[in-house]
């Protein structure tokens, strides 16, 4: 951060943004970025980082992480704790900074998010990643959906774009410009995000930016 107050005094606008693991470093250093550039208008977009993780893990092993949070914000003064979700991180810091735009991509069933969800459920059965990881993929996509919609319907100033197949990331592939499956140019989406001014109300039913979710998802399998 010090070379970049160091060489960028105002910028007008900020993109912050990270794919996959990255996805977590974007909204956990955005604060820091917003804090540094109070009078610009800052954006994040968690590119395929929907933090659904097995219990075990989040109770133990994410603690090698030694996560930082914004500990400012209302709701991160303990600093990290076991209890918290990715939709209480992106709620937090939504109800912080109501002057920002939060935004999520995913596919609706991302191979590698659910691959990695499943070896944290099967940590002691590495032989059985390689191709029991499909076992997870409707558990996975469930709670996919049940963090998106909690942290729309909390959060007015965030969006989610919930794309068919099972890609995983968009922000460096050519999918960028293709996507569209949701019913609305992915491209286009996230130029709504950065081009719209902060009012109206972003929940307006006219307003540009919206939530955005697959109807034909290409669903690899059936789920309960």
């Amino acid at each position: 951060m010090q070379w970049v107050e160091e060489n960028f005094q105002m910028p007008f606008r900020i993109f912050v943004t990270g794919s996959s693991a990255g996805g977590y470093g974007a909204i956990m250093g955005f604060p820091t970025i917003k804090e540094a550039y109070p009078d610009s208008q800052v954006y994040v977009l968690g590119d395929a980082a929907n933090g659904i993780v097995g219990e075990d893990f989040q109770e133990d092993s994410i603690f090698n992480w030694d996560i930082q949070v914004p500990t400012w914000i209302p709701g991160f003064e303990a600093g990290y704790t076991p209890d918290m979700e990715i939709s209480d991180v992106y709620l937090n810091i939504a109800d912080y900074y109501t002057d920002s735009k939060l935004g999520q991509f995913t596919t609706a069933w991302d191979w590698n998010q659910t691959f990695f969800y499943y070896v944290m459920l099967n940590i002691d059965d590495p032989g059985s990643w390689e191709t029991g990881w499909p076992a997870e993929w409707c558990s996975w996509n469930s709670k996919m959906l049940d963090y998106a919609y909690e942290t729309a319907d909390g959060a007015p100033n965030y969006r989610y774009y919930i794309a068919a197949g099972d890609y995983h990331t968009i922000m460096m592939s050519p999918e960028f410009y293709t996507e569209d499956s949701a019913g609305v140019s992915f491209a286009k989406w996230v130029k709504m995000m950065v081009n719209n001014p902060l009012n109206p109300h972003w929940g307006s039913p006219g307003g540009k930016w919206q939530n955005v979710e697959c109807t034909d998802c290409l669903d690899p399998l059936p789920c309960p």
